[in-house]
C-alpha cells in the first residue's frame, strides 16, 4: 500500500476515465442511461478537481439575443451564478446562459477527420454567444463583484479579440488518428476566424494541441490570435494534467460581464413601471 497519495497519478488517470466513460455512455442506446453516465462522470471525475463554484453539466449554452450552441458533453459554469433551465428535468437538456459559463469541451474517443470537424463547428457557435455587456464593468469568474479598476484597464469589451473575455473550448479525446499537419489544415478550413478556434485539444495518448508565437522568447498563447504555430507535446503522459493546470489558470485569470440577468427575463424596472405611488 502506497504511503503517500500520488496527485500527479491521480489526475492522468482521470482524464482516461473522463474520455472511457463517455465512450461508454455513447453506447448505450437508452438516452436516460446515457445522460445518467456522462453526468455522473462528469461531476464524479471532474468536479472535484476544480474550485469550488464550479459546476460541471452537460446541454446548451445561449445568450440574451436568441442564439443557442448545440448540445456540448461538458459545460463548466458558475454553480451560485448561472441561470439553468432544465424545462424536461433532463439533465442532459439544461440550458446555462454564456455570461456565467467559463470553459466548454467535446469528448470523444478516437478523432478521425469528421469527428474533428464536428467538434470544431460546435465549439464555433460557443465562440459566437454573445454576452450582454452594460459597458461599464467587468468581474472575475465566481464573483458577483463589479471590478471598476480592471474595467478601467481592459476596456473595450471586446471577447473576440482577448481569450481571455472568451468562453475557453476543448477537444478531449483518447486519441487523433490524423497527423498535426491535417489537423492544421482542418482548423484551416473550418475556422475562418482567429476566435472560432479552440483553445486547447488534448489526448490522453499524450497530445496535447495549442498555440505558439515564435519570436525571443517564445510566447505560449491561449488563443489563437497573434499565434505563428500550433504546437504539440506528443506522447506526453501528462497532458490532461497540463490541460487541469491551464484551467485552472484561466479561472483565476478570465474575466466575463456584470451580473444582469433582466434581458433573459424580458423585464427590467424603470421609473415608468411604477404606475402608482402613495406617501407612507
Amino acid at each position: 500500500m502506497e504511503s503517500s497519495f500520488n496527485l500527479k497519478e491521480y489526475i492522468r488517470i482521470l482524464g482516461q476515465e473522463l474520455v472511457s466513460e463517455f465512450e461508454k455512455a455513447g453506447i448505450m442506446t437508452h438516452p436516460a442511461a446515457v445522460g445518467a453516465g456522462r453526468e455522473a462522470s462528469a461531476k464524479q471525475k471532474l468536479k472535484q478537481i476544480l474550485p469550488a463554484g464550479v459546476g460541471v453539466g452537460s446541454g446548451f449554452v445561449i445568450d440574451s439575443f436568441g442564439n443557442t450552441s448545440r448540445q456540448c458533453d461538458i459545460i463548466l459554469y458558475e454553480e451560485n451564478f448561472a441561470l439553468r433551465v432544465c424545462p424536461n428535468m433532463d439533465a442532459e437538456n439544461t440550458y446555462y446562459n454564456c455570461e456565467s459559463v467559463i470553459a466548454v469541451g467535446e469528448v470523444k474517443s478516437v478523432v478521425t477527420r469528421k469527428e474533428l470537424e464536428d467538434s470544431l463547428d460546435k465549439l464555433s457557435i460557443i465562440k459566437s454567444l454573445q454576452r450582454k455587456d452594460d459597458g461599464n464593468s467587468l468581474r472575475k469568474y465566481l464573483s458577483s463583484q463589479a471590478l471598476m479598476e480592471t474595467f478601467e484597464k481592459s476596456r473595450p469589451y471586446e471577447p473576440k479579440n482577448d481569450a481571455k473575455k472568451q468562453i475557453f473550448t476543448f477537444l478531449l479525446c483518447q486519441s487523433f488518428n490524423m497527423t498535426t499537419e491535417m489537423i492544421v489544415s482542418i482548423l484551416k478550413e473550418r475556422c475562418s476566424e482567429h476566435w472560432q478556434y479552440p483553445n486547447r485539444m488534448i489526448s490522453t495518448e499524450g497530445a496535447y494541441y495549442g498555440y505558439l508565437q515564435l519570436g525571443n522568447p517564445i510566447q505560449i498563447l491561449r488563443g489563437r490570435k497573434d499565434a505563428t504555430s500550433l504546437f504539440n507535446f506528443v506522447d506526453n503522459p501528462l497532458s490532461f494534467n497540463y490541460f487541469i493546470l491551464e484551467l485552472l489558470a484561466f479561472i483565476s485569470n478570465a474575466n466575463t460581464v456584470a451580473l444582469d440577468y433582466s434581458p433573459y427575463l424580458g423585464v427590467s424596472l424603470t421609473s415608468a413601471d411604477l404606475k402608482e405611488i402613495e406617501p407612507l
